[in-house]
């Protein structure tokens, strides 16, 4: 299983700890840190998530659980939206994935770090990730003007973090409430645009 990049040096290091304290030192001393690195695996382990491309659709960044949907005022465009707030999976994995393909326009927020991400149809997706004084760490790979892929993994956030999708009014919700949801699985559908006929 991979593992994200996040993890690599922590787990890295605990594995030469272990083993230098297993060879020059003793092999019972070295339990402890083995321990910790099989902790780290858990926490940073990164299972492989297939999507086969949606346009309309729009997926899960997280494992976790539906809060609720409502509308809502998006944080960067200030704009009346439907709002799914999902609820991540205290106990992972943390690995967090693109909701729609498209270009990330701004990456804005103090309490909050919220994506604006226009897709190839011209509609608007906010991803939001609700910071708190807890020890939550977030760590976002793009940045604003890259391309995101459906699915394609875009961060790191843990642990039991809020995040709230801010989708079009017209959308479609498909996931229920209070219902487990998996990253890659699709919650609502963007309207079909209309075509002017020449």
């Amino acid at each position: 299983m991979p593992f994200a990049r996040e993890g690599h040096w922590v787990l890295a290091g605990l594995l030469a700890l272990a083993l230098g304290i297993g060879a020059f030192v003793s092999w019972l001393v070295s339990i402890p840190v083995w321990i910790a690195l099989l902790l780290a695996a858990f926490v940073f382990r990164q299972p492989p998530r297939s999507v086969e491309a949606a346009p309309l659709d729009i997926l899960s960044p997280i494992d976790g659980r539906i809060h609720s949907v409502a509308e809502a005022n998006d944080p960067i465009r200030g704009r009346t939206s439907r709002r799914i707030t999902l609820r991540q999976n205290p106990f992972g994995p943390y690995i967090v994935y693109a909701p729609v393909e498209g270009r990330l326009e701004d990456v804005a927020g103090t309490w909050s770090v919220a994506l604006l991400i226009q897709t190839d149809e011209g509609d608007e997706v906010v991803m939001e990730f609700v910071r708190s004084r807890s020890l939550r760490y977030l760590h976002c790979h793009v940045s604003a003007g890259e391309r995101l892929r459906q699915g394609g993994i875009c961060g790191f956030g843990g642990f039991g973090r809020t995040l709230h999708l801010y989708i079009p009014l017209s959308s479609r919700i498909e996931g229920v409430v209070a219902g487990k949801v998996r990253a890659g699985q699709t919650l609502a559908r963007l309207a079909p645009h209309e075509v002017g006929i020449q």
